[in-house]
């Protein structure tokens, strides 16, 4: 059974008819007058789109919660598994992310790049956050739940749950995330060519990479609602909140997302290995589409010189992973 829950996608325009999640950022403040603490409330992402984004995601996991309870109550989660999935990333716009990464809740303003304590919505870090879950449960699989922090893929999935359910696909092109072991990589290509290992996240337009040896995805560690995240309704206090993003971050200012870039931490080896590696892939993929690669393959071509012997299944196959590919590892320049 494959259910679609499109209530949280592009544009959002229509949520506030079945939400009234809040997206402002409430604190408390000390009023002399009368000596008591009243709440204030910013407007943070009230009235933005990355606002109502937020607001589909909090109705779209309510409604996820409702219909297990409802499949659990039916006698349907007995012996299933459950596979939740977003197929693309939300399409918010990088202007977006400026006022969630600098937004100050106590003066209700957003930095400027003239401001010490700004963020910016670098192309490496709107693209780093880019991502979509990938959820496996089963109700009674007797498992310890498990997060896998190798980088993953969409063409991963079908290898990924091909494993789990004991059928394979020799064209697949992605690889079971289960099987790449802990001291391995992992790789995802983008139809641009672009690719992000766990090493490296490549830009092959601006030939540049990012290295990712411990970064923390900056939208889950600068915004007010992250930062404040353990106290979501904070006592303002000039010595605390009021110095909230006045100096420079130095995780995340522009000079430390420049010392990532380029840096050594891989060589031109690794780089070229990887890119070429993402264009067969490109290339195979289109050609699979734009040529019906796999009904020739398994039924033959109309040209006698190409034949599915020579092109089929198996270690030789070109759907099948370079041996050296997992090899590469971490060289420094």
């Amino acid at each position: 059974m494959v259910r679609s829950l499109c209530s949280h996608h592009t544009p959002f325009t229509d949520i506030e008819r079945v939400s009234d999640y809040e997206v402002d950022f409430k604190y408390k403040m000390y009023n002399e007058e009368d000596g008591m603490y009243e709440e204030k409330s910013a407007p943070f992402l009230e009235g933005t789109k990355l606002g109502s984004y937020f607001k589909s995601v909090h109705y779209a996991d309510q409604a996820i919660g409702q219909f297990m309870t409802e499949l659990d109550n039916a006698g349907l989660l007995d012996n299933t598994v459950v596979v939740i999935y977003g197929d693309h990333d939300a399409k918010i716009k990088a202007e977006e992310y400026d006022r969630y990464f600098n937004y100050n809740p106590f003066t209700d303003s957003v930095l400027t790049e003239d401001d010490e304590g700004y963020v910016p919505v670098d192309d490496f870090y709107y693209n780093l956050n880019r991502k979509v879950p990938f959820i496996i449960w089963s109700k009674d699989g007797g498992y310890k739940p498990t997060e896998v922090k190798q980088i993953m893929g969409m063409y991963d999935v079908q290898p990924t749950l091909g494993n789990m359910f004991g059928f394979s696909n020799v064209y697949a092109l992605g690889h079971d995330i289960f099987s790449v072991a802990d001291n391995e990589e992992n790789v995802v290509i983008f139809p641009n060519g672009n690719f992000v290992t766990d090493t490296v996240y490549y830009d092959s337009q601006k030939n540049t990479y990012f290295d990712l040896t411990d970064y923390k995805n900056v939208a889950t560690a600068v915004s007010c609602n992250q930062v404040y995240k353990d106290d979501p309704n904070p006592v303002y206090m000039d010595n605390d909140q009021g110095l909230f993003k006045t100096t420079v971050n130095e995780t995340y200012c522009q000079d430390s997302c420049n010392a990532r870039i380029n840096d050594g931490v891989v060589d031109e080896d690794y780089i070229s290995n990887y890119s070429n590696y993402a264009e067969e892939r490109i290339n195979i993929s289109n050609a699979i589409i734009y040529y019906d690669m796999i009904y020739k393959t398994d039924h033959g071509f109309s040209n006698n010189n190409m034949n599915s012997d020579n092109s089929s299944s198996g270690a030789n196959s070109v759907f099948a992973p370079p041996e050296n590919k997992r090899t590469f590892g971490r060289h420094a320049a």
